[in-house]
């Protein structure tokens, strides 16, 4: 009788492991971004670079609804700033952010992105403080094409807006208010899977950001 039962279980083990793997719904990813936008104060448009490292979590919260959290560090560099102080600066960001999937097949699907992120950054030099601090909402519609096995061409077009305030504390004392002097942009990117879990990608962004990041992602 124990031994019936062993090879019951053993059986029922090897039909429910696949199934347990389809229903992955979590994905950890690391995100290496590189971008440059046109901030714009009362009495100038600056160019800012911006160089991040982001940990993404992606969970499929219904079929039709993912949800993102992300959460980074980055460096801000404005050479055109007239503070020395705020011509680099350090900090963090948070955000949030939603998918709704509006078309589903075996080679194309088309989603709906809208985010939401919070930045703060601060330096300091010789007695001088800068915190630059904003909010960001985005929203895009994305289109990914299936290539190959489990490898993705992605498409993307959005806007976004941002608004935020730099402080200026020390020898100087200022508060400047800036956003973003563009806000569309589009985005294309390549997803090679190096097997049906775990991806590395690439994607590219012009309009109101230009750069690039890599992406890597693995569904839990």
């Amino acid at each position: 009788m124990r031994r019936y039962l062993t090879s019951l279980l053993i059986l029922l083990l090897g039909y429910l492991t696949p199934a347990l793997s389809r229903a992955q719904t979590l994905q950890v990813g690391l995100h290496i971004q590189s971008e440059r936008l046109d901030l714009a104060y009362a009495q100038s448009v600056r160019n800012t670079d911006l160089s991040r490292l982001n940990l993404v979590w992606h969970e499929q919260l219904a079929s039709w609804l993912d949800g993102t959290i992300h959460l980074g560090k980055f460096r801000l560099t404005q050479d055109s700033n007239p503070i020395p102080a705020g011509q680099a600066t350090d900090g963090t960001t948070i955000g949030l952010g939603l998918r709704f999937h509006l078309y589903r097949g075996s080679r194309l699907d088309i989603a709906s992105d809208l985010g939401y992120q919070y930045a703060d950054s601060t330096a300091s030099l010789s007695g001088q403080t800068v915190n630059m601090s904003w909010h960001q909402v985005s929203g895009q519609i994305q289109a990914s094409i299936r290539l190959f096995s489990y490898s993705y061409l992605s498409l993307a077009a959005g806007a976004l807006a941002i608004h935020g305030d730099e402080r200026a504390s020390g020898t100087i004392t200022s508060v400047n208010s800036f956003h973003n002097n563009t806000s569309g942009f589009a985005r294309a990117g390549l997803l090679l899977g190096l097997d049906r879990d775990s991806h590395i990608g690439i994607e590219v962004d012009t309009g109101a950001v230009t750069g690039g990041r890599i992406v890597f992602q693995r569904w839990f």
